[in-house]
């Protein structure tokens, strides 16, 4: 076809460039469904000791499908919707590895100056719970809202994980199973 192909580093340089502004354009549309949510919250009177309260849904998966065997996933991603908009508040990602990072040391080497995108070394099996509750602990300071209520699988450890560490209000907050879960577990 004759067609010249595209250098790897043109395609790493225009790759974060897409990257950065998609990242950007997520934070906005975040940032606009919370501004949404809030106004419904105060609109229905629904706050938590004078911060605006709402139901969100979360849930979260792994980068390998397992049930509850060979809990060793590499990543994992976390997302918090509102449950008034159905729109997206915040979306978390944990990675145990770096294919960068894991060459050079494979090859016993300093690794390049790059983009590391590992940020977790902990169990798989934590992730979600983790990327939830950052969500929450930033909820008031991002968003002005608390969320108070949430729905969500039967994953208990994230509902645990809200009660103890989110301060003020996490004692507060109430699970509700989501229906879809509950029918597959009946």
């Amino acid at each position: 076809m004759d067609v010249p192909q595209m250098s790897e580093g043109m395609f790493t340089t225009l790759e974060e460039k897409i990257g950065s502004w998609w990242e950007d354009c997520l934070k906005d549309e975040m940032a606009k469904a919370a501004a949404e949510e809030r106004r419904l919250a105060v609109e229905r009177g629904d706050f938590h000791e004078g911060v605006p309260a709402i139901t969100v849904v979360c849930d979260g998966g792994w980068s390998k499908r397992t049930h509850k065997h060979s809990y060793n996933a590499f990543g994992g991603v976390g997302v918090i919707f509102g449950a008034a908009t159905q729109k997206l508040l915040y979306m978390g990602v944990r990675n145990k590895q770096c294919v960068i990072c894991n060459k050079a040391e494979s090859e016993n080497k300093t690794p390049k100056l790059h983009n590391c995108y590992k940020n977790w070394n902990e169990s798989s099996q934590a992730m979600e719970a983790d990327i939830i509750l950052c969500g929450f602990l930033e909820a008031e300071s991002s968003h002005g809202l608390r969320y108070t209520r949430i729905i969500a699988d039967g994953d208990s450890s994230v509902y645990a994980q809200l009660q103890e560490n989110v301060p003020v209000w996490g004692r507060d907050i109430v699970k509700m199973e989501c229906a879809n879960h509950t029918c597959k577990c009946v």
